[in-house]
Protein backbone atom coordinates (compact mmCIF):
# COMPACT_ATOMS: atom_id res chain seq x y z
CA UNK A 1 0.00 0.00 0.00
CA UNK A 2 1.36 3.51 -0.89
CA UNK A 3 1.74 6.73 1.32
CA UNK A 4 -0.78 8.25 -0.59
CA UNK A 5 -3.63 5.29 -0.15
CA UNK A 6 -2.76 5.33 3.46
CA UNK A 7 -3.34 9.29 3.66
CA UNK A 8 -6.84 8.38 1.58
CA UNK A 9 -7.81 5.92 4.01
CA UNK A 10 -6.76 8.16 6.91
CA UNK A 11 -8.55 11.14 5.78
CA UNK A 12 -12.14 9.17 4.82
CA UNK A 13 -11.87 7.44 8.15
CA UNK A 14 -11.59 10.59 9.87
CA UNK A 15 -14.14 11.96 8.27
CA UNK A 16 -16.50 8.59 8.88
CA UNK A 17 -15.45 9.22 12.65
CA UNK A 18 -16.37 13.11 12.70
CA UNK A 19 -19.54 12.01 10.92
CA UNK A 20 -20.45 9.19 13.19
CA UNK A 21 -19.35 11.76 16.50
CA UNK A 22 -21.60 14.53 14.87
CA UNK A 23 -24.73 12.12 14.48
CA UNK A 24 -23.84 10.48 17.74
CA UNK A 25 -24.26 14.01 19.32
CA UNK A 26 -27.48 14.75 17.04
CA UNK A 27 -28.87 11.54 18.60
CA UNK A 28 -27.45 12.50 22.52
CA UNK A 29 -29.56 15.62 21.78
CA UNK A 30 -32.68 14.25 20.77
CA UNK A 31 -32.43 11.67 23.39
CA UNK A 32 -31.30 14.42 26.33
CA UNK A 33 -34.57 16.71 24.91
CA UNK A 34 -36.90 13.37 24.04
CA UNK A 35 -38.11 13.91 28.01
CA UNK A 36 -39.42 17.56 27.65
CA UNK A 37 -41.15 16.86 24.08
CA UNK A 38 -44.30 16.88 25.81
CA UNK A 39 -43.80 19.61 28.27
CA UNK A 40 -42.53 21.74 25.12
CA UNK A 41 -45.58 21.02 23.29
CA UNK A 42 -47.60 21.88 26.27
CA UNK A 43 -46.25 25.35 25.82
CA UNK A 44 -46.26 25.44 22.47
CA UNK A 45 -49.89 24.68 22.58
CA UNK A 46 -50.40 26.90 25.39
CA UNK A 47 -48.51 29.82 23.31
CA UNK A 48 -50.73 29.51 20.43
CA UNK A 49 -53.97 29.52 22.50
CA UNK A 50 -52.82 32.85 24.41
CA UNK A 51 -52.41 34.15 20.71
CA UNK A 52 -55.16 32.74 19.32
CA UNK A 53 -57.59 34.56 22.53
CA UNK A 54 -55.34 37.72 22.03
CA UNK A 55 -56.53 37.45 18.11
CA UNK A 56 -60.17 37.33 18.91
CA UNK A 57 -59.59 40.28 21.55
CA UNK A 58 -58.54 42.41 19.18
CA UNK A 59 -60.85 41.43 16.78
CA UNK A 60 -63.49 42.29 19.05
CA UNK A 61 -61.56 45.84 19.93
CA UNK A 62 -62.28 46.69 16.12
CA UNK A 63 -65.58 45.22 15.74
CA UNK A 64 -65.80 47.83 18.80
CA UNK A 65 -64.72 50.34 17.65
CA UNK A 66 -66.09 50.45 14.11
CA UNK A 67 -69.59 50.50 15.72
CA UNK A 68 -68.54 53.43 17.40
CA UNK A 69 -67.31 55.15 14.55
CA UNK A 70 -70.61 54.26 12.21
CA UNK A 71 -72.64 55.33 15.61
CA UNK A 72 -70.90 58.68 15.29
CA UNK A 73 -71.27 58.66 11.82
CA UNK A 74 -75.17 58.07 12.49
CA UNK A 75 -75.17 60.53 14.83
CA UNK A 76 -72.94 63.39 12.91
CA UNK A 77 -75.74 63.01 10.84
CA UNK A 78 -79.23 62.77 12.60
CA UNK A 79 -77.81 66.25 13.55
CA UNK A 80 -77.70 67.56 10.07
CA UNK A 81 -81.24 66.67 9.52
CA UNK A 82 -81.96 68.07 12.87
CA UNK A 83 -80.02 71.61 11.90
CA UNK A 84 -81.49 71.51 8.61
CA UNK A 85 -85.18 70.89 10.23
CA UNK A 86 -84.39 73.92 12.87
CA UNK A 87 -83.22 76.35 9.61
CA UNK A 88 -86.44 75.45 7.79
CA UNK A 89 -88.85 76.00 11.41
CA UNK A 90 -87.07 79.26 11.40
CA UNK A 91 -87.78 80.34 8.14
CA UNK A 92 -91.26 79.32 8.46
CA UNK A 93 -91.71 80.99 11.65
CA UNK A 94 -90.18 84.11 10.33
CA UNK A 95 -92.26 83.81 7.01
CA UNK A 96 -95.42 83.53 9.45
CA UNK A 97 -94.29 86.77 11.28
CA UNK A 98 -93.76 88.95 7.86
CA UNK A 99 -97.16 87.64 6.60
CA UNK A 100 -99.02 88.91 10.07
CA UNK A 101 -97.10 92.26 9.59
CA UNK A 102 -98.09 92.44 6.17
CA UNK A 103 -102.22 91.33 6.68
CA UNK A 104 -101.76 94.15 9.79
CA UNK A 105 -100.15 96.59 7.37
CA UNK A 106 -103.00 95.79 4.43
CA UNK A 107 -105.59 96.25 7.64
CA UNK A 108 -104.41 99.53 8.30
CA UNK A 109 -104.06 100.31 4.65
CA UNK A 110 -107.87 99.68 4.04
CA UNK A 111 -108.82 101.70 7.23
CA UNK A 112 -107.18 104.52 6.41
CA UNK A 113 -108.37 103.73 2.82
CA UNK A 114 -111.97 103.59 4.41
CA UNK A 115 -111.39 106.67 6.40
CA UNK A 116 -110.34 108.89 3.64
CA UNK A 117 -113.51 107.62 1.52
CA UNK A 118 -115.88 108.59 4.58
CA UNK A 119 -114.05 111.85 4.39
CA UNK A 120 -114.28 112.39 0.93
CA UNK A 121 -118.00 111.89 1.07
CA UNK A 122 -118.78 113.77 3.87
CA UNK A 123 -116.53 116.07 1.95
CA UNK A 124 -119.12 116.40 -0.74
CA UNK A 125 -122.25 115.67 0.45
CA UNK A 126 -121.23 118.46 3.52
Amino acid sequence: MSASQRDSITKETAEWVLWQSELRDKTTVDEAASPYKAEIEFIKSEKQDQLAREAQHVKELQQGRDEALEFQRQQASAQRRQTAVERELNALERNERLTLKRKQELRKADSVKSMLKKDEEEHRSG
